[in-house]
């Protein structure tokens, strides 16, 4: 684990129980994934420096002020994938206050930390299940910003799918039309029309924004009826990647709809670089120690 600026094993890692952020929900954080090329065992983080300009917008947000600028914390990341001797996994960046009781009390230190973990490959679809709770109110919030305590709402919502036996929530916004799920952005498809709710009521999310960039889709109010009523849905995020929606409430979705089938595909060779595009979304590194032995065994090596 990389913390203030110094590798450290995860054991050695202290945080107070008296943390701002852990009693007042002020951490702001980034999910990253890191993918193996399958061609020849490099690695590439995507879209690196998005999350990290991101993370240190919310941290703005909230007041607090990392010492580590963009261009020290990518380095940080990628040389925290690199410690981790991991072909593929999940990166897990956060700024948060430190020891320090009262809402607005002054001089709080600002701690800044990037985990690395295994990932573990998810379901191949999901069931939903609309919430009686609504997406945070945008007045509400800062709503663009990644803060650990807006993750209430989420877990409220996700809790309460899980009750009625849906892997998860489907929230709608102050004005009743389509929002996003707990931890993911949404997408319909119709015929061969790709939409999504506008960002104004959501956290538009950086998977959802390659996606847009991908498939053109169209960004608009959409009510819980024509969600309905499309042929297919998917969910969107870092940890999910694209994943279908098998089911809505009591609507059933077709799972194996051909543009959502193309849509994945087309995500995972961008992501581990079988299908290059004109954009700076792939860091990439050097393949693992292990790695690297099955690409070059030592001369004389045993057969």
């Amino acid at each position: 684990m990389w913390f203030d600026g110094e590798f450290i094993e995860d054991a050695q890692a202290r945080v107070s129980p008296l943390s701002h952020s852990l009693h007042y929900g002020g951490a702001v954080y980034e999910g990253i994934r890191f993918y193996e090329f399958p061609h020849n065992f490099w690695r590439s983080v995507f879209r690196l420096q998005d999350h990290i300009n991101r993370l240190l917008v919310s941290a703005q947000v909230m007041d607090m002020e990392s010492p580590y600028g963009a261009e020290e914390l990518c380095e940080a990341v990628l040389e925290s994938v690199k410690k981790s001797d991991l072909q593929a996994g999940y990166i897990r960046p956060a700024i948060f206050r430190g020891e320090g009781i009262g809402l607005m009390s002054p001089g709080i230190p600002v701690h800044t930390m990037i985990a690395v973990l295994p990932w573990a490959q998810g379901p191949d679809s999901i069931s939903l299940a609309t919430s009686k709770m609504i997406r945070l109110h945008p007045r509400s919030t800062s709503i663009g910003a990644k803060v650990a305590g807006h993750y209430v709402n989420s877990y409220l919502a996700a809790a309460e799918a899980k009750k009625s036996g849906a892997n998860d929530a489907l929230l709608l916004d102050y004005e009743d039309n389509v929002a996003e799920t707990s931890i993911a952005n949404v997408f319909f498809v119709k015929g061969e029309t790709i939409f999504t709710p506008k960002t104004e009521n959501i956290f538009p999310g950086i998977t959802r924004d390659t996606i847009l960039y991908l498939c053109h889709g169209e960004e608009r109010d959409v009510s819980l009826q024509e969600a309905k009523e499309a042929d297919a849905m998917f969910v969107t995020g870092t940890a999910c990647e694209v994943l279908p929606v098998a089911r809505l409430d009591d609507k059933v979705f077709d799972t194996e709809n051909p543009l959502v089938r193309k849509i994945r595909a087309f995500f995972g060779h961008v992501v581990d670089s079988s299908c290059p595009v004109n954009k700076p979304w792939l860091s990439t590194l050097e393949p693992t120690s292990w790695a690297s032995k099955l690409i070059n065994p030592a001369k004389g090596a045993n057969r």
